[in-house]
């Protein structure tokens, strides 16, 4: 084995500040995770880490047609346990004088209402498994060797974890935040795979340009999001049922967007919009920067609603006395989403309103390009400067792509306010008499905000004359 180098430990000394929680790794679920990775699932197989990655290749993926793994391999092909499923359980156990049980607050038997994926015997043959697999890999001893990496990046998510304002979670949820009781678990096996689990949440790390174990932008959201779904949860369990109509009403208007984040029914999308809502105010007060910044992303992935839902709690903010916890809050929140719900047109028109849009073309879209070097496209707001294209923007196998010239990287050229992009074009390649087409890819050309082309004008033909 390819031995870590020591001195990254020094690399990473910092002032640690006074926060109480600390960031851990936990053999448990390196285990369960590289498991998984070998099996296949691949939510499990984006370890950053090179040297981490090289580690697992050369020492532990010779045993990927072992019964653990294949047997790891039925779990997530046939039974569909992956992601947290893998990590909610992982939680559930302990490694003791070298063998895995469950904790003895669990019992195998509860193990379907916890999650539906699971069943009694399949847990029990998967701890079998996890045993065989620790013994016959060595497992223990590829952990204990991986410590100064495991401990770096425990370093750099304690620097996140400093920036936190526990006290938040008390104000807004009437709970303190107790350091025992939420513990914050890192894995260099997860990459960007976040997950709440019993005790408290799992983050997956990056890599900064060394290879050293890092934290990504945007991992102190990822972290408080996952903590407060041990606040929120509860009171989702207690207020499900008052919120599962206006649920079904929306989700059928973002159940496209809901896939892509692998929310797959009303039911979690509300909750994850509940706790994506109280995360949100768990970080920042409304009206600062970061929190728009956060809400347009978490529009941008489907939850339309977000801006009116922050206006909503504004109204909380202003009314402590009344509603001194979020929960209290709640019936006034369920009516806010009901109305939402009842008038969703209007959410859907705001959203059409903030993508960007073609608002002229010249050479006009049509017209002859015959000589043309360039054409301008001028956009309602400031774009972010990106761009791509996508096909001809027609189905005629007649219309040819646009004679755009041969260096990609200097086919758009911005203007200053980046509220133009100039296509630049090499007429030599133009044929008479034809018709040309470009389509603009609508995540290739974003607004400042990271609001995607409106579909409407993103497919340009011009012709040549004779």
């Amino acid at each position: 084995m390819k031995k870590i180098i020591l001195c990254l430990i020094s690399l990473l000394a910092f002032h640690s500040g006074n926060s109480q929680m600390r960031a851990k790794t936990d053999e448990r679920f390196e285990l369960t995770s590289i498991l998984f990775a070998l099996a296949g699932a691949p939510e499990y197989c984006m370890c950053p880490i090179p040297s981490y990655f090289q580690d697992i290749v050369d020492e532990l993926a010779p045993f990927d047609r072992s019964a653990p793994v294949e047997y790891a391999r039925e779990l997530h092909q046939i039974h569909r346990i992956g992601y947290d499923a893998v990590a909610t359980t992982a939680a559930m156990l302990k490694i003791e004088d070298g063998v895995i049980r469950l904790r003895p607050e669990y019992d195998a038997s509860g193990i379907a209402d916890l999650d539906s994926r699971w069943n009694e015997e399949l847990l029990r043959k998967y701890i079998r498994m996890l045993n065989e697999f620790y013994v016959l890999s060595d497992f223990h001893t590829f952990y204990e060797e991986h410590r100064p990496l495991y401990e770096a990046a425990e370093k750099r998510m304690d620097r996140v974890l400093e920036q936190i304002d526990c006290g938040r979670f008390e104000s807004l949820f009437g709970i303190p935040l107790d350091p025992e009781e939420m513990s914050v678990y890192v894995s260099l096996t997860n990459g960007p795979s976040n997950y709440s689990v019993p005790g408290g949440v799992l983050i997956g790390m990056s890599v900064d340009r060394e290879g050293v174990p890092d934290t990504a932008p945007g991992t102190d959201f990822l972290l408080v999001h996952e903590m407060a779904h041990h606040y929120t949860n509860p009171i989702l369990d207690r207020f499900e049922g008052r919120m599962r109509q206006a649920a079904d009403a929306i989700y059928p208007h973002v159940a496209e967007q809901m896939a892509c984040n692998a929310y797959g029914s009303a039911e979690v999308m509300i909750g994850e919009w509940f706790n994506n809502l109280c995360t949100l105010l768990s970080l920042w007060e409304p009206d600062t920067k970061e929190m728009e910044e956060q809400s347009d992303n978490l529009v941008r992935r489907g939850f339309l609603w977000m801006p009116r839902s922050i206006a909503c709690m504004k109204e909380f903010y202003a009314r402590r006395d009344r509603y001194p916890r979020i929960e209290d809050f709640m019936p006034q929140l369920i009516a806010f989403l009901d109305h939402t719900a009842e008038h969703f047109e209007e959410v859907l028109l705001e959203y059409e309103k903030s993508l960007p849009r073609i608002v002229s073309v010249f050479p006009a879209v049509g017209s002859d390009i015959s000589g043309c070097t360039e054409i301008v496209i001028t956009f309602s707001e400031t774009m972010n400067g990106s761009y791509g294209f996508s096909g001809t923007g027609s189905d005629d196998p007649n219309v040819r792509p646009l004679f755009l010239i041969d260096d990609f990287e200097k086919a758009v050229v911005w203007s200053p306010d980046r509220r133009q992009a100039t296509l630049k074009l090499d007429p030599s390649k133009a044929r008479k008499n034809t018709t040309y087409g470009i389509q603009l890819h609508t995540r290739g050309f974003q607004s400042a905000r990271h609001y995607s082309l409106n579909d409407a004008g993103k497919n340009l033909l011009f012709h040549t004359g004779r």
